[in-house]
């Protein structure tokens, strides 16, 4: 049985999930000069800082199977590209928690 994935808006009650998604950016080797702790508290606060006004956030995303968070897409920035003047959306992260991983998540919230 295939897993059925709900892709939903942001919710006030997700502010704990965002926050704690936030330590998947520090699963991968950094660059020698790169502190880990250092990221981590910065990845959190960035997080905190995302989620601090809960009615500020149309293009937030999230990834749902059977009630249980597995992903968020933040939300999309607006941008004029300097070159051509047309308007852009930039995504500047995703994640996915571990237990999300290999499900197709990713994929989805960019869809």
């Amino acid at each position: 049985m295939k897993n059925i994935i709900e892709i939903r808006s942001f919710k006030n009650t997700d502010k704990d999930f965002i926050i704690t998604l936030s330590e998947r950016f520090n699963d991968f080797a950094y660059m020698g000069w790169r502190n880990r702790d250092a990221m981590l508290a910065a990845q959190e606060r960035m997080a905190v800082e995302s989620v601090k006004d809960s009615q500020n956030h149309p293009g937030m995303f999230l990834a749902e199977d059977f009630k249980r968070k597995n992903g968020r897409l933040p939300s999309r920035n607006e941008e004029t590209d300097y070159f051509t003047n047309q308007k852009l959306n930039y995504i500047f992260s995703i994640a996915v928690s571990k237990e999300g991983e290999g499900k197709g998540i990713a994929s989805q919230l960019m869809g």
